[in-house]
């Protein structure tokens, strides 16, 4: 006998002596220990045939005793059985209860024979890749251990294994075969990404490889034909039974197709990868599970998609592309994924700076996916998701609000709905911030929300279920929010901000984001609305009118339609005179849809015949007379209201004095702006500049952020009937308005202020540019932001510029590159917000823009796409730094994989020649970037090393001069920073052969000054550094030897290679680093020696200052602390005069207005004085 029969024949007896076996214990005692199961088992055993119908075969005479059933039908009978553990709805058949005995002995049986298969068949595909389960450690591990520990034990208890085995034998449906595979392969994955850090829970892994086809045993008999499709629903309706959501989720949407949400969390890539690779392959006559390549995967799945057409096949072929910058990432990770290696081999990750052509393009998508992986996990847990949000509550840095809600806006998609009404919660207390932008960019994400809210089941629903109503859906939401808006408590209502303006914002947002199927229903609830508008406050009627506009009046049915005409018919009649503005105004946008309806066209011309009169506002009257236009009513209506429209028009100065006083309304104002365009379009001699100065000021003063907004609109509307001295004068006025201090105004500006610039003439322009260059080095944070904005609106709709001047391709390219590098700069800064607004602004708003077209981002790509890269950072500690760049990164990442599915790879191209040039640069000089400068004009590609100490200079700290450098540098093409972490010594010879070995195939030049080369000792001995082609560039030395001259000819003479001489311009010549240094010691401006971004930051260190020749000695103070309950004014006042240059007197007044505020004081016993403070307050929910 063989071991393995002595081992089953073993546990078969063990398992008689279980208490379930009582009633059948005798006869199956007697029936084992007969030879005829002996002489059965070992045949068993022998061929390897461990599978449920072999078990069936060998059971089946004792079994028939029982129940007279083929052996087929006793294996369905257990199939069912089990089946109806976790479908019952799907079995109909009543089991024998005195039977469950046998049921349990032969399942019981079977996960023995499973287990012996795994060990024994080599032959298998389960013997190769075994079902894996997690580690006791990694148990711990797994954040969501509940979760992991309910789906084990219901794949355990439910038999599930066991029932695909079954399943095989019965149908011949190798579904086994796959899910182990899927499971093998995803957690060998998931293991090594674990290893390496990533945010992965195994323990999901292991449940959604496991449970993800468990639905197609739910399929119905009827359905069987829509397995493929049918199969997702009820695997989520197994998962929900059990309880367990985001395992669930994950298991459910494992399809090739739910790549084509954006973002997916790493245990739903890494699932949707296993499954596409793990495929039936055909053999002569039968099919066997095999772990294909990605590639060979989709060729095979494309040959079996159903109605494949062309539009499909693009779909395919996209979100392909996506699993394989997956795959690829996970190579860069050193992943092994043909499973002959369980741990990663850790690859070490070439610089950067360093990387050519596609190397950039794939290194960027990883940055992105590595991001994206980052921010997902966080969503996918709600303790970091709060967490995210607390943050964002309490930011009281507009501008950095505003980014948390363009990342909220850019992952929406992914929240679950417990999380999106917490977000709205959030969104809804903004409606009332002070600022009116983060208003609206609340109100828009509001919408947004909303319209994503009911949960898009992307799956097929089985015909015979229906889907049941969850008790919170979209409609129910907007409701609740439509009251709260619309009839506000009363401390709300009386609230000084408008902050129930933005409804219209919502609303339009709402419609914009929603499915078209979602119109009636929203609007049937907003005309309900309509129908009760007296029952409002006079200002909350008014907003309700705003929101007309956006009603989608197709998709509405007569009824609604004639609610809808009656309602505007009303508000026309309204006694307040912006509802009437409003009404009439929106009418005249959205007549071409209005005018389809006859009977309403009807009502509007016996309205205007009711109020034919004379209007004191000339607003009304220029209403009444466009309406009437487009009604195309009778020539003496037409003649009389144009009389009473150019009565009041005649007055222009009244207008313009009218839009200025803060007492006027809104609409009025909006519909005076529009009065005063017109007037530009029929005479612009005569009112163009005037009224572009007018529309300035609005712009830059008004109160009221819709008529800024609207004046900036129109403002860009009448440039082109102004002169280009006109167009000029109002440019500069709105540069020098970019400096006034109020915030609030300026902020506004940039959007407008972008395009204007676009209609100078290119030397006017140029000159902007030059002021652009010189701010945003020198301006404080408000003003580098302004004009961060202002360049990034620029470059959005720069490529209609050079059509419209007519100019020439270099120049036009080259004006786009200086633009581009002002961002860059930004990246550079040694300020962490305009670092990560600059970055925003490329990647968010530049690539993320519907103004430019692919091949238009791609030439940008193609200018910046290595800068990006070198400049971004590795590892972000800052949360919200991290936050923003995942966003960014994102909308480049959309980009590339855009324009690679229509274009094809995207190509940069790398110079030839490459300069290395080595130096301690203590600091970076005009004069250094000057050469950079000179030898990348030279067509080369300029590498910039910074020796990591001198023997001879006292240096600054490494990081300090390569961060002068990257201020300097950063709108340079083509300059980049030598890696730090590959240091080079010209005297090394393993160095210069290694330095070679990084730039394969291209001619790496040595850049040295006339006085290293006659000084330095490597230049001395010869050997490799004189193989080296050259760039020479004269320079002086301090120290200079007798005869250099002589000394440098020969020096020349040795170099084997080609020798480039460059000489500086006087006004660089003089320029030295120690000189500088000098300088600064003796805080004089150095902005003409150095670029002033680095002198600001060499003066915010304390860089370069000596220290004093006599030090003092340190002394020991005796310090005392005392706790204050009381924070006086007397007390303040004190700190004030003691701190006001370190603290901010405007927070401690913030801070003594909270709950139970402690004041701890640090001062010192001898003299009592205060050396610190720090304040305390309770923070109670």
């Amino acid at each position: 006998m063989s071991k393995a029969y002595n081992e089953i024949n073993k546990l078969i007896l063990n398992e008689l002596e279980k208490g379930y076996l009582e009633l059948y214990h005798k006869d199956l005692l007697q029936f084992i220990q007969s030879n005829d199961f002996k002489t059965k088992l070992n045949k068993i055993i022998s061929k390897n045939k461990y599978d449920a119908l072999s078990l069936m075969e060998l059971l089946y005479p004792l079994y028939v005793k029982y129940l007279e059933f083929s052996k087929i039908d006793w294996l369905k009978y257990i199939f069912d059985y089990v089946l109806s553990l976790s479908f019952p709805e799907k079995v109909s058949r009543k089991f024998e209860e005195e039977l469950n005995p046998l049921v349990f002995f032969y399942l019981n049986l079977l996960r023995v024979f499973s287990r012996f298969e795994i060990k024994y068949d080599k032959s298998n595909f389960l013997y190769k890749y075994p079902i894996g389960f997690l580690e006791s450690e990694e148990e711990i591990n797994t954040k969501f251990l509940d979760e992991y520990l309910v789906f084990k034990n219901a794949f355990l208890n439910n038999w599930i294994y066991e029932l695909m085995k079954m399943d095989l034998s019965l149908t011949n449906h190798n579904t086994i075969d796959h899910v182990v595979g899927v499971n093998h392969l995803s957690l060998n994955i998931g293991r090594q990404l674990k290893i390496l850090g990533l945010p992965i829970d195994l323990g999901i892994i292991v449940g959604a490889g496991l449970g993800h086809d468990i639905g197609k045993y739910g399929v119905r008999k009827e359905e069987l034909d829509r397995v493929p499709y049918l199969h997702y629903y009820y695997t989520e309706k197994w998962f929900n039974r059990l309880g367990i959501e985001k395992t669930g989720h994950i298991a459910t949407n494992h399809s090739t197709w739910d790549l084509e949400l954006e973002n997916l969390p790493l245990e739903s890539l890494v699932l949707i990868y296993a499954d596409f690779r793990v495929k039936n392959k055909k053999y002569k006559n039968y099919y066997e599970m095999h772990i294909y390549t990605l590639e060979e995967a989709y060729d095979i799945i494309l040959n079996k998609l159903d109605n494949l057409d062309s539009k499909k096949e693009q779909r395919y072929e996209k979100v392909y592309k996506k699993l394989k910058d997956f795959e690829n990432y996970m190579f860069s990770l050193g992943v092994n994924t043909d499973l002959t290696k369980r741990i990663p081999h850790k690859k070490t990750l070439k610089p950067y700076p360093l990387m050519d052509n596609e190397e950039i393009v794939e290194n960027i998508k990883y940055f992105a996916i590595e991001h994206n992986i980052n921010l997902m996990a966080k969503l996918l847990d709600d303790v970091s998701f709060n967490n995210i949000l607390e943050m964002a509550r309490s930011e009281y840095n507009w501008r950095k609000l505003r980014l948390y809600l363009q990342i909220f806006k850019e992952y929406s998609t992914y929240l679950t709905q417990r999380q999106k009404i917490v977000t709205l919660h959030f969104l809804t207390d903004l409606l009332f911030h002070k600022e009116e932008d983060i208003r609206k960019e609340a109100a828009e994400l509001i919408g947004l929300l909303i319209s994503q809210y009911d949960e898009e089941y992307r799956k097929e629903v089985p015909e015979a279920i229906k889907r049941h109503n969850p008790e919170t859906t979209s409609l129910k939401v907007l409701k609740k929010l439509l009251n709260y808006i619309l009839y506000p408590e009363h401390k709300m209502a009386e609230s000084h901000l408008e902050w129930q303006y933005n409804l219209k914002t919502i609303i339009k947002s709402l419609f914009y984001n929603s499915r078209i199927e979602n119109y009636e229903k929203y609007s049937k609830l907003l005309i309900n609305y309509y129908d009760c508008y007296q029952s409002m406050s006079p200002i909350n009627q008014l907003y309700l009118s705003q929101t007309l506009k956006y009603i989608p009046l197709l998709y509405l049915d007569d009824r609604d339609l004639k609610r809808l005409h009656e309602y505007t018919i009303n508000q026309l009649n309204s006694n307040i005179l912006e509802i009437r503005l409003t009404v009439l105004d929106i009418i005249d946008e959205i007549f071409e849809e209005l005018k389809e309806n006859k009977k309403f066209v009807i009502l509007l011309k016996n309205w205007m015949l009711d109020n034919l009169q004379i209007s004191p506002y000339a607003s009304e009257n220029y209403l009444k007379y466009k309406l009437a236009l487009k009604l195309d009513m009778e020539p003496h209506i037409l003649k009389h209201l144009e009389f009473n429209y150019k009565k009041v028009e005649e007055n222009i100065s009244e207008i313009f004095l009218t839009n200025l006083k803060t007492a006027t309304e809104w609409m009025n104002k909006k519909v005076n702006i529009d009065i005063l365009y017109d007037q530009v379009k029929r005479s612009s001699d005569s009112y163009g500049l005037h009224t572009g100065m007018h529309f300035c000021n609005l712009l830059k003063v008004s109160a009221i952020e819709k008529v800024r907004n609207y004046a900036g609109h129109t403002l860009l509307h009448i440039f082109e009937f102004l002169s280009q001295e006109e167009r000029n004068d109002i440019a500069v006025e709105l540069l020098r308005a970019l400096e006034m201090q109020n915030y609030q105004f300026t902020k506004y500006i940039p959007n407008y202020l972008g395009q204007l610039l676009l209609y100078l003439q290119p030397t006017e322009l140029d000159e902007i540019i030059d002021d652009f260059e010189e701010k945003i080095r020198q301006s404080n944070t408000q003003i580098v932001f302004l004009l961060l904005k202002t360049i990034g609106i620029c470059i959005e709709n720069y490529p209609k510029y050079g059509k419209k001047f007519k100019e020439e391709k270099e120049f036009n390219e080259k004006r786009l590159d200086r633009l581009l590098g002002l961002l860059l700069n930004g990246m550079a800064s040694f300020d962490e917000e305009i670092k990560a607004e600059s970055f925003r602004i490329i990647g968010s708003q530049i690539f993320n823009s519907n103004r430019l077209l692919l091949k238009e981002k791609y030439f940008i790509f193609t200018r910046i796409g290595k800068k990006v890269l070198t400049l971004l950072t590795k590892k972000e500690d800052d949360e919200f730094i991290f936050l923003n760049n995942s966003a960014s990164l994102n909308s480049i990442y959309r980009f590339i994989l855009d324009y690679e599915f229509i274009y094809g790879p995207i190509e940069l191209i790398s110079n030839k020649k490459v300069a290395f040039f080595p130096g301690s640069f203590d600091p970076f000089s005009l004069s250094h970037k000057k050469i950079a400068t000179e030898i990348k004009r030279q067509g080369f590609e300029v590498y910039l090393a910074v020796d990591e100490f001198s023997w001879s200079k006292r240096t600054q700290p490494h990081r300090f001069r390569r961060d002068i450098i990257n201020m300097t540098i950063a709108h340079e093409r083509n300059i980049f920073l030598f890696p730090s972490e590959i240091p080079v010594n010209i005297s090394n010879y393993k160095d210069l052969i290694k330095l070679k070995s990084l730039f394969n195939n291209r001619d790496v030049y040595m850049v040295v000054g006339t006085d290293v080369l006659v000084n330095a000792s490597a230049y001395e001995k010869g050997g490799v550094l004189n193989e080296f082609p050259h760039i020479v560039f004269d320079r002086k030395s301090i120290q200079s030897k007798e005869n250099e001259e002589i000394i440098l000819e020969k020096r020349l003479e040795n170099i084997k290679g080609e020798v480039l001489r460059l000489s500086l311009p006087a006004q660089y010549e003089d320029i030295s680093s120690t000189q500088i240094r000098e300088s600064i010691d003796l805080n004089r401006d150095v902005s003409n020696e150095i670029d002033p971004l680095a002198q600001r930051y060499i003066y915010k260190y304390g860089l370069y200052l000596n220290e004093p020749q006599y030090k003092s000695l340190v002394q020991t103070k005796t310090m005392e602390t005392e706790i204050i309950n009381n924070i006086n004014d007397n007390l303040i006042q004190y700190l004030n005069k003691r701190f006001s240059h370190r603290i901010d007197m405007k927070a401690i007044h913030e801070l003594r207005n909270k709950l139970n505020p402690v004041l701890l004081l640090v001062k010192e016993t001898k003299s009592n004085s205060i050396l610190g403070f720090s304040i305390f307050y309770w923070v109670r929910q």
